[in-house]
């Protein structure tokens, strides 16, 4: 075999070699990014089971409320309730700027 076939087929492992060592690494890097996507997923799950929680108490108190069983005053009933909605609304609107403010920066 000649220097340069030879020099030649050094070349060729060299890039089978490297082929071998960013399929191992991308695999980790998939792994690692199926991970991350349980994790956020899991942690969407626990956000929306707590809205879903305090949904229900809402709409139990509200239920509550129209039946008569709890007797609070209109007037408090009815500024707790919008006080309660809009602190929810705030913080919703926060978090979606939030989040497309880390999106746009992304770009």
């Amino acid at each position: 075999m000649s220097p340069n076939t030879f020099r030649c087929a050094i070349h060729y492992k060299e890039a089978v070699r490297e082929i071998l060592r960013m399929d191992y690494y991308s695999g980790l890097w998939r792994r690692e990014a199926a991970r991350r996507l349980c994790a956020f997923q899991g942690s969407v799950n626990a956000e929306k089971r707590a809205q879903f929680k305090k949904a229900e108490q809402e709409t139990q108190w509200l239920l509550n409320i129209l039946v008569g069983r709890e007797a609070l005053p209109a007037a408090i009933a009815d500024a707790e309730y919008f006080s309660a909605a809009s602190d929810d609304n705030a913080k919703a609107l926060n978090m979606a700027d939030t989040e497309l403010n880390i999106l746009k920066g992304q770009l």
